[in-house]
């Protein structure tokens, strides 16, 4: 079974500069497009590889903070906060991720 959870995602564009996304749970976490089309679909890739890279270091995944707390926190230069939908994938799925690994530590199949 697959679990979503939504973090919010801050859009922002500077006079001189092309839209830039950032998520307020994820420092470091930030992408840029030059239209804001561009820069939502970039914020999808950049969440996801963000995570996938969390996930692979046994990190746990910080809550969501509201929408309401990244809109406060916004500036002059925030365009619009959104939700980016993040999927977990099943357990099973995130132990064996890597075929070459083979079963997980613990995993009754690689008996």
């Amino acid at each position: 079974m697959t679990k979503r959870v939504y973090y919010p995602a801050v859009i922002s564009k500077d006079t001189d500069s092309d839209f830039g996304v950032h998520f307020p749970d994820f420092p470091g976490c930030v992408t840029a497009g030059a239209s804001i089309e561009e820069a939502i679909l970039s914020a999808q890739e950049a969440i996801s590889g963000h995570i996938e890279m969390i996930a692979a270091d046994g990190d746990p995944l910080p809550e969501p903070s509201s929408l309401q707390s990244a809109l406060d926190d916004g500036d002059a230069s925030t365009v619009t906060v959104t939700l980016a939908p993040v999927v977990f994938p099943r357990q099973d799925q995130t132990r064996e991720r890597d075929a070459g690994r083979g079963p997980a530590v613990g995993d009754r199949r690689g008996d």
